[in-house]
């Protein structure tokens, strides 16, 4: 074999072993860097949940405490014993629903401000002011106490019905308290906002009534928003309603609902402590991954089914491996060039010379 060739073989291997050792290196840092990932991602959305569910623990148990005092406790007892002397309490009822409805002005503006007037609904309007503002936003819109009958009792603003005992959330709160709504839309104060159900008790465990609060979501906008801050554009996070619909993603609750498909697509994979992973690929072709936290039985969110999520495109996940990759495959190109250069220069006219000797003995 001619010295040039061997000289032309032995320069071509450099940038081949380059280019292996990229390729391999590569092959080894992706599952470690999506192990890496996978535990990031899952601390995040497990942290995002939690701290959510603090928030609305922290919010039912202010109620809580509230329902306990004496002002609450004795208006309660006194309209159920006024009620409990009716012999067509059933009829009362109806009739006072029907006035505060749709029925005569006069007689509805009565029982209205007969109830506003009430020294539980002035405490009821102080207190909501007071926690608003020590809150720094509209954290709650409204909030009103029932008897054990469903009559209203004390209100801070006047309520759609005067009869709630036919509201889900009044027979729910009646038996499993504190009972939290599902997002809805608060019409009178167009605010995102749940209902915050509390059964009220004596010290014995008597029934006295039901307490709602209308608890606008913004705390909890904040929350997610904090999280998703430094988030790249390659991510989403956010909450979800049970039924995929979007509660808050990317710090914007103005994304359309049938976006939603792209985060809850089924499939999921379990990765321990409540956090499960989606693989799939979106309607654009992109390879998404998919993280997903849900309540523990011990929240209190536990019976609204919400699910942190926050979704990362594969390529961003591994564009360090294809950079990687790149730069093995452009370091390799390079040196078999120099390589090449090395020998046209300087092994093939040193190649002539030894042919010429050699033609001359």
């Amino acid at each position: 074999m001619r010295l040039a060739t061997k000289l032309l073989l032995a320069t071509c291997i450099p940038p081949f072993l380059i280019m292996g050792m990229g390729l391999q290196f590569g092959n080894i840092a992706k599952p470690s860097l999506r192990a890496a990932l996978a535990r990031s991602a899952s601390s995040e959305v497990r942290a995002l949940y939690d701290e959510i569910d603090r928030l609305m623990l922290n919010r039912a148990a202010v109620w809580q405490a509230y329902a306990r005092s004496p002002l609450v406790q004795d208006a309660l007892r006194v309209s159920n014993e006024e009620f409990a002397k009716m012999p067509a309490w059933k009829s009362v009822l109806e009739a006072r629903e029907f006035d505060w409805r749709s029925g005569d002005p006069a007689k509805s503006e009565s029982l209205v401000e007969e109830i506003r007037s009430s020294p539980l609904s002035k405490d009821l309007t102080n207190t909501l002011a007071k926690l608003n503002e020590t809150s720094g936003y509209p954290a709650f819109g409204e909030v009103f106490v029932t008897n054990t009958y469903g009559a209203n009792v004390a209100m801070s603003q006047r309520t759609t019905d005067y009869d709630q005992s036919d509201e889900e959330w009044w027979e729910e709160a009646s038996k499993n308290s504190p009972y939290f709504g599902d997002v809805y839309l608060d019409e009178s104060t167009e605010h995102d906002s749940v209902e915050i159900c509390i059964k009220v008790e004596s010290d014995a465990g008597e029934f006295l009534g039901v307490l709602k609060a209308v608890m606008h979501i913004n705390g909890i906008y904040r929350i997610v928003d904090a999280h998703a801050l430094n988030l790249g554009a390659s991510c989403s996070l956010g909450l979800l309603k049970s039924d995929g619909s979007i509660i808050r993603m990317n710090a914007s609750a103005s994304a359309p609902r049938s976006a939603a498909r792209k985060y809850l697509v089924g499939g999921e994979t379990p990765m321990g402590r409540r956090v499960s992973l989606t693989t799939h690929v979106d309607e654009d072709g992109a390879d998404l991954l998919t993280f997903g936290a849900r309540a523990r039985e011990v929240d209190v969110t536990a019976g609204l089914g919400w699910v942190v999520v926050h979704q990362i495109e594969s390529k961003a996940v591994l564009a360090p491996i294809r950079k990687l990759r790149w730069t093995a495959l452009k370091m390799s190109a390079l040196v078999g060039l120099l390589g090449l250069m090395i020998v046209g220069a300087l092994a093939l006219p040193l190649s002539r010379r030894i042919g010429r000797l050699e033609d001359a003995t």
